[in-house]
């Protein structure tokens, strides 16, 4: 009897630290996934570095997340929203560290977190209650996935902006 006790105990072990959790991704994008994997994803980014370990590539249109489009007309009647839009990732020393995504318009944060709520189950923390800095996110570890948004009084738009990263980022310079 007891040995079927410790092996019934050992399965269970091994089955607990067996099962991982989903690792937090946007679009098939992780953090510390290389440039070119990252440029494979969106071929018409433009990369610059901004030091000789820090990279950042951006993509303004034609970029897409849970259904909704960059606004591509955006460029000729709100320059505000053309030059903020669409998907920026930052890299150090070759490898993604955080990657956010800006949509102006219509669509609400609200979008995303019920796209993300339906992948990865209920955030762990939901600013609805909150008057300002309306959003979600998850966590795991050090890294978040976060959805907010708000408007933009003086453009008159609504925003969203949905942002993978660590907590605690690179100290190097």
């Amino acid at each position: 009897m007891r040995k079927a006790v410790a092996v019934i105990l050992s399965a269970i072990a091994v089955g607990t630290t067996c099962v991982a959790r989903e690792p937090l991704e946007i679009k098939g994008d992780h953090l510390g996934e290389t440039v070119e994997q990252f440029t494979a994803h969106y071929p018409s980014a433009t990369c610059k570095d901004e030091s000789s370990v820090a990279r950042v590539c951006t993509q303004v249109r034609g970029v897409s997340l849970a259904d909704v489009m960059t606004d591509d007309t955006a460029c000729e009647h709100q320059k505000y929203a053309c030059n903020r839009q669409g998907v920026q990732a930052r890299f150090h020393k070759g490898h993604l560290e955080s990657v956010t995504y800006r949509f102006y318009g219509m669509t609400t944060y609200r979008t995303f977190c019920d796209a993300l709520a339906a992948k990865y189950g209920k955030p762990n923390h939901d600013y609805e209650q909150y008057k300002e800095g309306l959003g979600c996110s998850w966590q795991q570890d050090q890294i978040w996935l976060s959805a907010w948004g708000g408007k933009v009084p003086k453009h008159n738009l609504e925003f969203a902006v949905i942002m993978l990263a660590e907590d605690t980022p690179s100290k190097d310079i």
